[in-house]
């Protein structure tokens, strides 16, 4: 701007050139008034009126000053302040801690009440039939699937929870136990501890197996060899019929 005045000023009108000169007169002058523009000191469109007189050169590199800093610098400097805000609005582990197990206790309460509306016979415990019997409410099911435990098979569903009752009925605890191991989707920790049971009994009946072998290949050779000693005993006998004398009858 000093070097267009310099060049230009017999073109400028003695208010433009004062305007130039207080602006722009010095490195701090611009630097203030180039902030000023972007921090809400004043509209950048006033400046804009005194710098569009340099020629569109210094057009150009301020709408560029504008745009990267209005759209780049702020937005990046928001997003700073909106993520650590976040942050501090997330509670610490130990309130998370308590609003889980909160939540817990609320399931398992409700469990208890679902329980015993499906106890048709107030017997403290359900059978199969009264698990499908309950299915068929509406509010049931929907409980279950608003939980995360989409229940299509109900035959199924009790089967799995029946051998941890060891009855034909299962239990309060274990009808909670039951739904708090299998509702929601399996995560890593199910599928590895269910890998890691399945290597375990196979190497089990890995080991049962070839113990099995080799009792039944020492069965077969205990066989072989009783099999030989008898045709060993047989053979002796028909060798000593036949040395043995014959008797003449007078």
């Amino acid at each position: 701007m000093t070097a267009y005045v310099i060049d230009n000023g017999h073109q400028l009108s003695e208010k433009d050139i004062i305007a130039i000169n207080e602006k722009y007169g010095s490195v701090q002058n611009g630097i203030f008034d180039l902030m000023s523009c972007t921090t809400g000191g004043h509209d950048w469109g006033e400046t804009w009126q005194i710098i569009k007189k340099a020629g569109p050169f210094a057009c150009g590199c301020f709408l560029a000053y504008i745009g990267i800093v209005g759209l780049a610098v702020t937005n990046v400097i928001t997003s700073i302040f909106v993520d650590k805000a976040m942050r501090s609005a997330v509670p610490d582990l130990h309130k998370q801690i308590i609003e889980r197990r909160r939540e817990d206790l609320t399931l398992v309460s409700e469990l208890q009440d679902l329980f015993q509306q499906i106890d048709s016979d107030s017997s403290n415990t359900i059978s199969k039939a009264e698990l499908m019997d309950s299915l068929s409410n509406i509010k049931v099911s929907s409980f279950f699937e608003l939980k995360g435990l989409d229940i299509r098979d109900a035959e199924t569903f009790f089967d799995v929870l029946e051998p941890g009752c060891g009855d034909t009925e299962i239990d309060t605890d274990t009808f909670i136990r039951g739904f708090l191991c299998m509702k929601g989707p399996a995560n890593h920790v199910d599928v590895v501890t269910l890998t890691s049971r399945i290597q375990k009994m196979q190497r089990t009946m890995n080991l049962q197996l070839g113990q099995l072998q080799q009792d039944i290949a020492r069965q077969f050779e205990a066989c072989r060899r009783l099999m030989s000693h008898i045709r060993s005993g047989e053979d002796n006998r028909m060798n000593s019929t036949s040395h043995r004398p014959t008797m003449i009858r007078l």
